[in-house]
């Protein structure tokens, strides 16, 4: 199986006491290997660059995909 479909299957971290949602707000700790980290941060970049207008201009999308792509780098970077 494939880490998204493991963990999906994996319980959730605990919830506290007060907190009022169903399973769509569960949260799963997720591990992955450095080369992972980095085939998304490759992944994203490559979304990034593909989503930027023929003009050269900034998209919503491409701006989401850069937003990604920073906290990604910055979790790589502090592996």
């Amino acid at each position: 199986m494939g880490l998204i479909s493991d963990t999906l299957k994996s319980k959730p971290v605990e919830k506290p006491a007060q907190h009022r949602g169903g399973k769509e707000t569960d949260y799963f700790l997720v591990q992955i290997t450095i080369e992972d980290a980095e085939k998304i941060v490759e992944a994203l970049g490559t979304l990034e660059a593909q989503s930027v207008s023929p003009e050269g201009h900034t998209t919503r999308e491409a701006s989401h995909y850069a937003s990604l792509l920073d906290r990604w780098l910055n979790y790589v970077k502090s592996l």
